[in-house]
C-alpha cells in the first residue's frame, strides 16, 4: 500500500516534475541533473513534457526553456545556444524561497556580507541601471575562494540609500567595501552557471 502511494505521488497528478533524485545543489556546471551539456531530449527523459515549458526572451529572442517543479519556487530557467536545443548557454535559478543553494550554503536571499565571509575577501559586482542580465553581477572574486567555483551571482539592493544611489550606476566594478553599497544591503537575486567559450 505505501509503495502505491510513493508512486501516486510521484506522477504529481501529471503536472509537475517529481523526480526524488534532485538534490538542489548547484554547482560549477550544473543546477541539480541539469548539466551545461544537457539536450533538450535528456530533459524531457528526465522531467516529462508536462514538465517543461518552452519560453522566449522578449529582448533576444533566444529560445529557454523552464523547468517545472511542484514547488514553483524551484524552477529553473534554461536559455539555449540554438533553436535546435542541444547545448544550454545559461541555466539560473532566481526565485525567492527556492532550495536551490551552493556547496557553500549560497542560495537566493543571502547577503552581500555572507557571501563575502564565505568568499574570505571582498570582491566586485557591476554597477546597476545598465543591462537587466549584468546589474549586479559579480566581476572579479578578488583573492577569494569562490574565483574557482565557476559559479555567477547576481545581487538586488534592498535598501534606498538616496542620492548616494546615482554613484551604485553604471558599467563599472563596485567594490563589497564600498560604504554606499553596504548601506543599499544586497542579496543574492539569482544563481546561475554560463557555458564557458
Amino acid at each position: 500500500m505505501k509503495k502505491i502511494t510513493f508512486l501516486l505521488a510521484c506522477l504529481c497528478i501529471g503536472l509537475f516534475s517529481c523526480n526524488k533524485k534532485e538534490t538542489f545543489i548547484i554547482t560549477h556546471n550544473q543546477i541539480g541533473q541539469v548539466t551545461l551539456q544537457t539536450t533538450h531530449e535528456q530533459l524531457v527523459k528526465l522531467y516529462g513534457d508536462k514538465s517543461l515549458k518552452e519560453t522566449m526572451d522578449e529582448g533576444t529572442g533566444a529560445l529557454g526553456t523552464e523547468v517545472l517543479f511542484k514547488n514553483a519556487n524551484n524552477n529553473i530557467h534554461i536559455t539555449w545556444q540554438t533553436s535546435k536545443k542541444v547545448k544550454p548557454v545559461i541555466i539560473k535559478t532566481d526565485n525567492k524561497n527556492s532550495e536551490w543553494k551552493t556547496k557553500d550554503g549560497i542560495h537566493i536571499g543571502t547577503t552581500l556580507s555572507e557571501v563575502e565571509k564565505i568568499n574570505g575577501a571582498s570582491f566586485k559586482i557591476m554597477g546597476y541601471e545598465i543591462d537587466r542580465d549584468l546589474a549586479g553581477t559579480v566581476t572579479d572574486w578578488g583573492k577569494g575562494t569562490l574565483n574557482d567555483a565557476k559559479i555567477g551571482f547576481q545581487f538586488e539592493l534592498t535598501k534606498e540609500v538616496g542620492n548616494d544611489y546615482m554613484k551604485l550606476i553604471g558599467d563599472k566594478g563596485i567594490s563589497t567595501n564600498n560604504e554606499i553599497l553596504k548601506k543599499a544591503e544586497p542579496v543574492v537575486q539569482s544563481i546561475f552557471i554560463v557555458q564557458q567559450q
